[in-house]
């Protein structure tokens, strides 16, 4: 189930979603695309210092691609977080345990695009 499905009505802007708010990030969602095969949903994160936010494993076949703007992002598979700094790219299968955390002491910023392929 794509995120946007909890955060907002059905055929409504991406303005119109909440913040998604978690020990760690808050996303807000920018925008979602539809395509014949999948779904992708872009969204703002910022993650907070000091805390390590650890998300249930999506979908078969979700994955997830973040770049960073500002800070230092782990994140990840639970068992494997990539790092990425400013102006990099980190993706992953995200149908397994993740985790969302930084580097050092500044929070993280970054996108997030979240890619759901449609269930059959």
């Amino acid at each position: 189930m794509p995120l946007t499905a909890l955060v907002l009505e059905a055929g409504a802007p991406a303005a119109e979603a909440v913040r998604v708010p978690g020990s760690a990030v808050t996303a807000t969602l920018l925008e979602v695309f539809e395509e014949p095969t999948a779904t992708f949903e872009l969204l703002r994160m910022r993650v907070r210092p000091g805390v390590v936010q650890h998300s249930p494993p999506h979908a078969p076949g979700v994955t997830e691609h973040v770049t960073v703007y500002a800070g230092v992002l782990r994140a990840g598979p639970a068992d494997a977080p990539l790092v990425a700094a400013p102006g990099e790219h980190i993706s992953w299968q995200a149908d397994v345990p993740h985790v969302y955390g930084t580097v050092g002491p500044d929070e993280a910023l970054a996108t997030l695009l979240i890619r759901s392929p449609r269930q059959s």
